[in-house]
Parts: structure tokens; C-alpha cells; sequence
């Protein structure tokens, strides 16, 4: 397959392959942002008068100060700042997308500013659950699971193209059982694994949610989630 096609390319360094953001979508967040800012700022000197007439105006200082600007290059100076500003957040979006990276013995997987690697020699299988990426080793661990804004047609390719069993859906889908306190199916370390990675989940801590995934799955058990949900399975034998 070509490169135009899966957007697979030399990263910086040699001998390495990555997958990520689309051309298109780059150069529309890079050249969009900043043309948002400025837009944007032109429209808050169009505003700004109107703006300081109010009664109990929102940031009222702020539009003060840019109403006092209107002279001949205060609507230049703002719209100025717009542009900056725009340019950080199209470098910042680019920066914070999905990015998998083919390397030697490693498999990189970035999102969000956060890096995952894989061994490559360990994965058996991999797929797209919604909008993760799952990676499985021969015994139905878990190397990765997490978000992953990448095409899965894209991350097939890429994946099958280095050698990996891509496959269309999670083979252990059937083998799932909802998390209740107390199951019975499961040892008591689990469960108590498992109410401590509720609380985590309901409290929005990603960090502890992970590692206390990490931890049941230690203790042979694979968990996902849907929402604050919790749905695990044995290993496979």
C-alpha cells in the first residue's frame, strides 16, 4: 500500500515508521487556528464599544482596554494577539494527536501528549474497541489499551504492514461479565481491585484507574470499561 494512502512515513529518526494525523488535517489545524484568531480578534474590536455599554459587561476591563485601542493600529494589535494565539493552539493541537510509531523492537502509541510502548516482539493480536486501540499479547493480556483518533483502516494497514495480526473486532468480546461488588466469580483481591478502580473512575483519576487495571490484570483478570462501568474477563487459558 502506499505511503499517500496509510499517511505512513519516516519519522525523525532512522529506520523508524510512523502513522498519524492526516496531511490535510495538519495543515488545517495549522493554518485554521490562526485564521480563527484573528478573525476572532477582529470581531472583539468590532465589539468592543458596543460591549462596554452594558450594564454589567463580562470581562469589562478587557473590552476597555481594547474599545481605548481603536485608534489606528488598535484593531491591528488585537487582531495580532488573535493570530499568536491561534498559531500555539494549531502547534498544540498537532502536537497532542495520534501518533503510532514502528521502531525496531518498540511500538509507540501517542495521544494526547502521552506515550505508550509496546514490545513488538510480544504482540499477538490487535484491534479497534470504539475508539480504542487494544494491543494483546499470545496470552490475552492487555499490552495497551487506550484512545486512539486514528482511522481503523489506517491503523490496520499500518499495523499489518509491520508484520502484526490485525483483526476486525475483539475476539474475546462474548467472554466479557459485568463488574458488581462482591462478584462471586471473583477472588476477593480482585474485587477489592475493582471497587478502589470505581472510585477512581468515578473521580475522573485516569492515572489510578490504569494502574489498578494493571493490578487486576496481574491477578489474571482483563477489565474495560464503558463509561464508569467495569467489564472484566479471565485470561484466556
Amino acid at each position: 500500500m502506499t505511503g499517500d494512502v496509510m499517511d505512513l512515513r519516516k519519522s525523525g529518526k532512522s529506520g523508524a515508521d510512523s502513522v498519524g494525523q492526516p496531511a490535510g488535517e495538519r495543515w488545517l489545524l495549522l493554518l485554521g487556528g490562526p485564521a480563527a484568531g484573528a478573525l476572532l480578534g477582529y470581531l472583539v474590536t468590532l465589539l468592543a464599544g458596543w460591549v462596554t455599554k452594558l450594564p454589567s459587561a463580562p470581562f469589562g476591563s478587557w473590552f476597555e482596554l481594547v474599545a481605548g485601542a481603536n485608534g489606528r493600529w488598535g484593531p491591528w494589535a488585537v487582531m495580532g494577539v488573535g493570530l499568536v494565539l491561534g498559531v500555539a493552539g494549531g502547534l498544540f493541537a498537532v502536537a497532542m494527536g495520534a501518533k503510532v510509531t514502528f521502531e525496531g523492537p518498540e511500538v509507540r502509541i501517542a495521544q494526547d501528549g502521552n506515550e505508550s510502548a509496546v514490545p513488538a516482539t510480544e504482540i499477538d493480536a490487535v484491534f479497534a474497541d470504539g475508539k480504542d486501540l487494544v494491543v494483546l499479547d499470545a496470552a490475552t493480556r492487555q499490552l495497551f489499551r487506550g484512545r486512539c483518533e486514528l482511522p481503523a483502516a489506517k491503523l490496520a494497514a499500518a499495523f499489518t504492514s509491520h508484520g502484526h495480526h490485525w483483526l476486525p473486532a475483539d475476539p474475546h468480546a462474548d467472554a466479557y461479565h459485568r463488574w458488581v461488588p462482591g462478584a462471586p466469580e471473583l477472588p476477593p483481591g480482585v474485587n477489592a481491585v475493582l471497587r478502589a478502580r470505581k472510585s477512581a473512575l468515578e473521580n475522573k483519576d485516569a492515572a489510578d484507574a490504569l494502574e489498578l487495571r494493571e493490578e487486576a490484570q496481574q491477578q489474571g483478570y482483563v477489565v474495560r470499561d464503558e463509561g464508569t462501568r467495569q467489564y472484566w474477563r479471565p485470561l484466556a487459558p
